[in-house]
């Protein structure tokens, strides 16, 4: 089979999920180049909503799937509107109703794009989970060459994760803007951020709470909230 061109690929992903990195991953391994300066051509489409916002996507279509634990959503969140005071993570997290509605937003998007990807083809659909992505990036870069047709010997599948990877391991790529959509916003990177703002009961009670939510689906539940 031939490899598959970028303008075959589908990523979803709910904000701050990691679309972006998983993209730049996607672009590199796929090589598109522009007539105009042989370089990438534009953004690989990716749907940060739920699927009533999109049309029907095609079966031929490769369809990627990140999920990222919920809480690092939370802090990226938080970050935005709370310009990144930390005093005010406890009154976030317990009288606002942006981190409710971020929850429940997030379990129904993971529950209804399972439900609309059951009718996708499995062999065009492939999940990762952002804290794979991230701490085992070679072999995560193995499974979508394989998933995506794209012919990597081990040498290259090395050369791009560790190109990907020391980017944003860069400290200035730990922060930094994106406009997707039309909208800029903060994106945090790095993996296990909310440990630096989670106490052990808020963990708890927010684990409990999403793990009665997903109870239902095939999701990696201890994977995705640790």
């Amino acid at each position: 089979m031939d490899e598959n061109r970028a303008s075959d690929i589908i990523i979803i992903g709910y904000q701050y999920s990691g679309t972006d990195v998983l993209e730049k991953l996607i672009r590199q391994l796929t090589e598109v180049p522009s007539p105009y300066n042989n370089k990438v051509q534009q953004q690989l489409p990716c749907y940060h909503g739920n699927p009533a916002q999109y049309d029907d996507i095609p079966v031929s279509t490769k369809v990627i799937f990140i999920i990222r634990n919920i809480k690092d959503i939370a802090v990226n969140l938080y970050k935005r509107w709370y310009n990144e005071d930390p005093t005010h993570f406890e009154d976030f997290l317990i009288n606002q109703t942006l981190f409710s509605d971020t929850v429940n937003k997030w379990c129904d998007h993971i529950k209804e794009w399972k439900i609309k990807l059951s009718q996708h083809p499995t062999s065009n659909l492939h999940l990762i989970y952002y804290t794979d992505l991230i701490k085992n990036c070679e072999v995560e870069t193995k499974k979508l060459c394989e998933f995506l047709n794209v012919r990597k010997d081990n040498t290259e599948i090395m050369r791009v994760s560790t190109l990907i990877m020391k980017e944003e391991e860069q400290p200035q790529r730990k922060r930094r803007r994106t406009d997707h959509n039309h909208d800029s916003i903060s994106i945090y990177d790095e993996d296990g951020i909310w440990k630096q703002y989670f106490t052990v009961s808020q963990k708890e009670q927010v684990d409990s709470f999403l793990t009665n939510l997903l109870q239902t689906t095939n999701i990696d539940i201890i994977k995705l909230l640790s």
